[in-house]
């Protein structure tokens, strides 16, 4: 049996720079990934979100998007 990818804390701040950014929220989902923008709403307004590599480039490429750290997307990342 497959390992699940594990379950981290993301942070409500990218939540906030999707919100206001400018940009029609389902072409900011096509953008970043998502097949959709309810796909994309539902991980970002969950506590935690199941860190699978296609889940973090996704998430990787919506903040490069709305101008959001990369390193900050989740909340237990180590800041140097």
């Amino acid at each position: 049996m497959p390992a699940l990818s594990p379950i981290r804390p993301i942070s409500p701040w990218l939540l906030y720079k999707v919100e206001i950014h400018r940009a029609n929220k389902r072409a900011l989902a096509a953008a970043a990934g998502f097949p959709h923008y309810i796909y994309l709403y539902l991980a970002l307004r969950d506590d935690t979100v199941r860190a699978s590599p296609l889940m973090v480039r996704r998430l990787q490429r919506l903040a490069d998007i709305v101008g959001f750290p990369k390193e900050q997307i989740f909340l237990d990342e180590v800041t140097k």
